[in-house]
């Protein structure tokens, strides 16, 4: 064998081995929804809003300590001249809080657990709209793959006939050398289908922590809805949006916020005990009650910011309402519209393609029309199947951010 048929024959291993491989990474897939559950315990993002929520529910050990504060205890002595004994004076003082301050405390801490809740949910969300986009761009390159696969194996076939007839004389050199030309055309493209492949394979599991397991997805398109109409997935969407949720957690933890901050803006009773003995020996015991009146600082800036952070809250949770109900319902109607069009490509342009390239390649080998129609009529399915995995992609796109939305499989 020549150099020329060592090469040829390479590439003929090569979109075999590529085509075995593709296939053996269909069988090696999750569910989507274990996927999913993987990343939400094991993507850094959703560690972190995971830890920022551990960091929050801490606030509650500084929040529930007692109302009565530490107690304050100042001890002088000196000697007077006509005795020569010592006098002492023991003064004591305990802060207490009586405007409720303790309560406020607690409040604001539960509030900004809440808030850290509704943020790890948003978190998961953001996860799982990246796992569904890698799941379907994995799908789609498998697919590509197994396309492209047989596309290797008809025109390694072809070359083979077209070589035999050229040494019989059935056939011309160009003949052959467009064989072979469409064979290094498919075996690039399944090389890059491959590599897209690896590229979405490796995001997955960077995603969600660990190697991909056992499994196997059910199609290239994204699973069914479980809203029936655009009006229940906007009400799904409106009632489990996990950012409206986060918008809302926020609002409230400010305002807790600012309440605490009104409290602490009176400063705790001091309770007041002291006792003195003179040098000459005379014991008396007093006590009384010490406030700090607030006249010009009362956490006039805290509260303010409380009250600022608040009202951005609720501004943008009443802005993004509207902006979610009409994502919901056009999201809805787009890939309603996308599934209609795979199902019309699925019923009749493909198979209508599919008949074309097999009559034409009967007559092909007939030697009732040039070869030449056979490459067009090939190249004509190729582009019809590989613009129905880009509206299924496009699909994958719209299904992502409908998740979004939800915070779950819409």
């Amino acid at each position: 064998m020549d150099g020329y048929g060592k090469f040829l024959a390479g590439l003929m291993a090569f979109c075999a081995a590529f085509g075995g491989h593709a296939a053996q990474a269909r069988a090696a897939w999750p569910p989507l929804e274990d996927l999913l559950k993987r990343s939400g315990d094991r993507a850094l993002g959703a560690l972190d809003a995971r830890a920022q929520l551990r960091v929050a529910a801490a606030s509650r050990v500084g929040a529930g300590v007692p109302a009565i504060g530490n107690p304050y205890v100042e001890l002088q002595a000196t000697r007077g001249a006509p005795t020569r004994d010592v006098a002492f004076t023991l003064f004591a003082a305990t802060p207490i809080e009586v405007s409720g301050q303790r309560g406020t405390r607690l409040e604001e801490s539960e509030a900004l657990v809440r808030w850290r809740a509704s943020a790890e949910a948003e978190a998961r969300a953001r996860v799982a709209v990246e796992v569904i986009l890698r799941y379907g761009a994995a799908g789609i390159a498998v697919e590509r793959a197994a396309q492209f696969e047989r596309a290797c194996v008809d025109a390694a076939s072809e070359v083979e006939l077209y070589s035999a007839r050229l040494a019989a004389g059935d056939a011309t050199a160009v003949d052959r050398s467009l064989a072979e030309a469409e064979l290094g055309r498919y075996t690039q493209a399944l090389a890059e289908a491959r590599l897209s492949l690896a590229s979405a394979r490796l995001d997955l599991e960077v995603l969600s922590g660990g190697a991909l397991g056992e499994g196997r997805p059910a199609s290239t398109d994204p699973p069914a809805l479980r809203s029936k109409d655009a009006a229940a997935f906007e009400a799904r969407a409106l009632s489990n949006s996990p950012a409206l949720r986060a918008l809302a957690g926020e609002a409230k933890y400010w305002e807790a916020s600012r309440r605490r901050a009104t409290a602490e803006g009176f400063a705790p009773l001091g309770l007041i005990i002291n006792t003195t003995r003179s040098d000459g020996g005379d014991m008396s015991v007093g006590g009384g009650l010490a406030w700090t009146f607030p006249m010009t600082q009362r956490n006039q800036g805290p509260m303010a910011i409380a009250e600022a952070a608040r009202d951005r809250a609720e501004e943008l949770r009443g802005a993004s309402e509207p902006v979610a109900a009409r994502q919901a319902r056009g999201l809805f109607a787009s890939l309603s519209m996308a599934r209609d069009a795979l199902a019309a490509v699925d019923a009749a342009a493909l198979p209508a393609a599919e008949r074309l390239v097999a009559a034409i390649l009967a007559a092909a080998k007939a030697g009732k029309t040039e070869y030449l129609h056979v490459l067009q009529a090939r190249r004509d399915l190729a582009s019809a199947r590989a613009r129905r995995l880009d509206l299924a992609e496009t699909a994958w796109h719209i299904y992502a951010q409908m998740a979004a939305l939800t915070g779950e499989l819409p």
